[in-house]
């Protein structure tokens, strides 16, 4: 098994494209209206090639380089991944936008949060994440 490594140079371009990212970050709603919609197309389409037998097979065998399972139980897994990123194409990226509304102290105020990443995020993950 063939792994990449990280030292050195990797991480130069990781710093160069986080300190390219805008400070209002990339996912603010009002200024990259697009984001959200283009986020629910690229779930679609990792759905949809989740369904190709191939990348099935190589997803399976994948699981079970890594974790002791029988072939069935990887399978398990994947389908629960991709049964959940089929989930999220239709309206998930919008709820992640999720905000509040507090009413203020004077008829008609009232204060509103949003939430998105602001700034350069960075997410280090498991390796089997989700």
């Amino acid at each position: 098994m063939q792994v990449p490594s990280t030292a050195g140079k990797d991480w130069e371009a990781v710093k160069k494209d986080l300190l390219s990212c805008p400070k209002t970050g990339l996912h603010n709603q009002f200024k990259n209206t697009h984001r959200y919609r283009m986020l629910g197309e690229v779930f679609m389409k990792t759905s949809m090639a989740m369904r190709d037998p191939e990348v099935i097979e190589f997803f399976v065998k994948l699981i079970q380089r890594v974790m002791p399972k029988s072939y069935n139980q990887a399978l398990g897994e994947f389908v629960v991944t991709r049964n959940m990123i089929e989930n999220i194409a239709s309206d998930g990226p919008r709820f992640f936008l999720r905000g509040f509304n507090v009413a203020g102290d004077h008829t008609g105020q009232m204060s509103n949060g949003f939430r998105w990443p602001y700034g350069p995020c960075l997410l280090i993950s498991p390796f089997n994440f989700p």
